[in-house]
């Protein structure tokens, strides 16, 4: 029995960056990407990381994609910290001088 796909389903895929070509970045990555560079900027600012609520409101973001965000960027390594609080968590870069990782 053959087995058929539609092209919307192969579709969807290519859009969640299993068929993306060297170089190229799925949409969620260009998200992560955005919260990496806003929280680097925070950090630069105010000496520690944002809340989440402080980084929903300036991404324009829900609460429920943020968190499936920050946990693929905690999986990634690109933030480190247990992430149980507003500020319990920080850029590795930033890891010494902020107060949420000593």
């Amino acid at each position: 029995m053959a087995t058929l796909t539609s092209n919307n389903q192969q579709g969807t895929a290519s859009r969640r960056g299993k068929h993306l070509k060297p170089g190229e970045s799925s949409v969620g990555e260009d998200r992560r990407a955005q919260i990496v560079a806003f929280a680097e900027r925070y950090i630069r600012e105010h000496g520690y990381a944002p809340s989440h609520k402080t980084i929903r409101d300036a991404l324009f973001i829900s609460k429920g994609n943020l968190f499936f965000h920050m946990r693929k960027l905690r999986e990634d390594g690109r933030i480190i910290g247990p992430g149980d609080g507003a500020h319990a968590w920080t850029l590795p870069k930033f890891a010494a001088a902020c107060k949420a990782v000593e």
